[in-house]
């Protein structure tokens, strides 16, 4: 077996902060083959897109992404800023709450990270452009406006409670909607009116284990798009119970649609949800950037 020697971006603070002790069960794994690690533990928001940015990464096998979907977003972001485009591929090795790339592959032990990083192949990874006012991110997961963003506020809040925050954060949301008015353009299909959120998908997963768009693939070139009309507290509800196993996906209200652009108009400036995380404001527009990076799978 060749023998290969792999970056390891760290974020130790990650969801319950597991990153460290991942780290070190890799290591372990990889030295058993006869690989090399070189560790890098972030010290902050954004240091982890540093790292992917300026790091050089010839002599490196791959990036092995040890945290969440924040931790995979940095890394992501700095791959994409890079001069020329990086050709490493990127092993995901989960250690945060949601994991939702990391579940799109069934990764769900550092052990399966190891596998991946010893046995597995490149394959495509396409990346979501979130193009603001002032700004433009890239993002593997969601980007998500209205009840997709209060979720995450409010979870955010509870992150003492675990994973079990989003679950709470949602039955906060059914019982007290926002409603907003909006106008949405997915490639050259128009739509208006009140929504309750609108998610550009590049997962099948969000959150922790939430299964929001069953038919998104990471390379197919193509956003899954969900909008959600105004409806009752009762079928609302259902709608988040049904997220668990993919069935919200044909209850009233629910348009599910796939597209390569998605533009988002309110009429105020919204905040958004980016892989998770609570970035900048409406208006946006998010288009596919089909097969941008590598995955180890």
């Amino acid at each position: 077996m060749e023998r290969h020697h792999v970056l390891a971006i760290v974020n130790p603070r990650s969801g319950l902060q597991l990153g460290l002790q991942a780290a070190n069960t890799l290591q372990t794994s990889l030295q058993q083959a006869g690989c090399q690690l070189t560790v890098i533990t972030t010290r902050g928001p954004g240091h982890a897109t540093h790292i992917a940015a300026a790091a050089e990464l010839q002599n490196f096998h791959c990036i092995a992404a040890i945290g969440g979907d924040g931790t995979i977003h940095e890394i992501v972001n700095g791959l994409m800023q890079r001069s020329t485009p990086a050709q490493i591929p990127i092993a995901i090795v989960p250690a945060g709450t949601g994991n939702a790339l990391a579940l799109q592959y069934n990764l769900l032990s550092v052990r399966d990270a190891a596998d991946k990083i010893l046995r597995g192949h490149p394959t495509p990874l396409d990346v979501l452009q979130v193009t603001q006012q002032h700004s433009t991110t890239c993002c593997i997961n969601i980007a998500g406006w209205g009840a997709a963003t209060d979720i995450n506020i409010t979870a955010e809040k509870l992150r003492c409670l675990g994973r079990s925050r989003y679950s709470i954060a949602a039955l906060l949301q059914i019982l007290h909607p926002h409603i907003r008015p909006a106008s949405i353009t997915l490639d050259n299909h128009s739509l208006t009116g009140p929504f309750l959120f609108a998610v550009a998908c590049n997962t099948r997963f969000a959150g922790h284990r939430m299964l929001l768009a069953p038919d998104a693939r990471c390379d197919d070139g193509l956003l899954d798009v969900l909008l959600l009309r105004p409806t009752s507290r009762w079928n609302l509800l259902k709608v988040f119970q049904g997220i668990a196993d993919g069935s919200h996906r044909n209850l009233p209200g629910i348009e599910y649609l796939q597209g390569r652009s998605i533009t988002i108009h309110t009429s105020s400036p919204d905040p958004l949800n980016l892989d998770g995380e609570i970035s900048g404001t409406t208006p946006i527009t998010a288009t596919v950037l089909p097969a941008a990076l590598r995955l180890l799978t």
